[in-house]
């Protein structure tokens, strides 16, 4: 029987309703505009999520900065899936 071991952390992520923020920026000073899926990577310590309102795909980077991963292409980004170096979308309205 193999024993797998967990380790949970606590993130409070903030953001600033004046603006959405550039990439580069702290998370704590971004406006997320709906978040929906998040996924988390244990061997890069990023959080991914997706913005359903800002058509995007971001992530938060261990230096606590934030990023776009996916800016165009995506109507209303949804669930997302990280598995081994992929990130899956669930893109609800882009048909």
């Amino acid at each position: 029987m193999e024993t797998v071991s967990l380790k949970f952390k606590r993130l409070t992520i903030i953001g600033n309703a004046a603006s959405t923020g550039v990439d580069g920026d702290n998370a704590l000073t971004v406006s997320i505009l709906n978040p929906w899926g998040v996924a988390y990577d244990t061997t890069t310590n990023i959080i991914y999520f997706s913005e359903w309102f800002g058509h995007k795909v971001r992530y938060i980077a261990p230096d606590g900065n934030i990023y776009s991963l996916l800016s165009s292409g995506l109507w209303n980004p949804g669930g997302l899936s990280q598995t081994n170096s992929a990130i899956l979308v669930a893109d609800a309205s882009n048909w």
